[in-house]
């Protein structure tokens, strides 16, 4: 599946970095500790990522606290 055809709310992993989809358009928000790095990209900027990193996305499961 392409990054931009997920739900709004979807988690992904790429490689040690953590994303999830917005509401907004098909953007997503890195999940961060530093919240200056907690940006929005648009799905193409994940598959850059994905392309430097030479690995696919991986869906995670939802947490306990997404209930």
């Amino acid at each position: 599946m392409r990054l931009q055809d997920y739900a709004p709310g979807t988690r992904a992993q790429i490689s040690d970095r953590v994303f999830r989809r917005t509401t907004t358009g098909t953007f997503w928000r890195e999940e961060h500790q530093i919240p200056g790095n907690c940006v929005n990209r648009p799905s193409v900027s994940l598959e850059n990522i994905e392309q430097a990193a030479g690995v696919k996305h991986v869906v995670l499961a939802e947490r306990d606290d997404d209930i």
